[in-house]
């Protein structure tokens, strides 16, 4: 990603301006990491499990991709969820993968998935889900 931030003067008064981020591609990736969400509650439970799922779509043939799902906890714990060898995608395809986690602790988790292919990465997504402990209904 890409974006201008600019500082100056216009007649007697400062002013600053930022543009968006602009994502820049060189050249084609074999596939994009279109998406990662969370398969729950909006304010899930400790101890309630949680699945995120990731969806890939194919730009170019592909062949042995790698997604991977990581989480970082509250405490600031980071652990991979898990590898998947993706099946082969075509340009125009679409395919699902998904993780799961368990959380046993309240506060916010950030998931993670990175796509790869061979040992450079082609996407990168996040999610995060902010995990409640159970009310004892007063």
């Amino acid at each position: 990603f890409v974006y201008v931030s600019l500082d100056g003067w216009q007649g007697a008064a400062l002013f600053h301006w930022e543009s968006p981020r602009v994502q820049v591609v060189v050249g084609e990736e074999t596939a994009e990491l279109v998406s990662l969400l969370a398969a729950s509650e909006p304010y899930p439970l400790v101890g309630a499990r949680i699945r995120f799922e990731a969806t890939l779509s194919g730009s170019a043939q592909s062949d042995s991709l790698r997604l991977e799902f990581w989480v970082e906890t509250p405490r600031g714990d980071f652990r991979q969820l898990g590898t998947v060898e993706t099946c082969d995608l075509a340009a125009g395809d679409e395919a699902r993968y998904s993780s799961e986690i368990t959380p046993d602790e309240e506060g916010m988790y950030t998931i993670y998935a990175y796509l790869y292919d061979g040992a450079r990465r082609i996407g990168h997504a996040t999610e995060q889900v902010h995990v409640t402990e159970a009310s004892s209904g007063t």
